[in-house]
């Protein structure tokens, strides 16, 4: 609960009692109320799952000509393209579980653009299991 307060000179303080938490690479302020349901890492995920396949369309339309064409235009590192163009090569089930909204908490989008085993059952065993 805020703790509202007037100082001496009549300005109001107010103090609130929040945690600092690290979601998606990100530091989120969370307030009291708010810890019960903290933000969602599935967001990222989708956000680079869509990047990923649009990405991928690029290559293939012959409209970007590699990783390093789309870093340039989206003025990331092309290091970052690579690695969200990872994403293309997961697993049907594991990308329909994603969308459905079914991401383990433990599931962030650092661990899906990681090298994943090329077979899509030892992806699901890795990451669902």
């Amino acid at each position: 609960m805020p703790q509202i307060k007037t100082d001496d000179h009549g300005n109001i303080i107010i103090n609130v009692m929040v945690s600092l938490r690290r979601f998606s690479g990100r530091k989120k302020i969370i307030a009291p109320e708010d810890a019960s349901n903290p933000p969602n890492s599935g967001d990222a995920i989708l956000t680079a799952l869509a990047r990923a396949f649009h990405w991928k369309t690029l290559i293939e339309n012959g409209d970007a000509l590699s990783a390093e064409d789309i870093a340039t235009r989206v003025k990331v590192d092309p290091s970052y393209v690579r690695r969200i163009l990872r994403l293309n090569n997961i697993s049907p089930r594991i990308i329909s579980r994603i969308l459905a909204g079914d991401v383990p908490k433990d599931i962030s989008l650092a661990k899906l653009t990681r090298k994943m085993p090329v077979m899509w059952e030892e992806q699901e065993k890795l990451l669902f299991t």
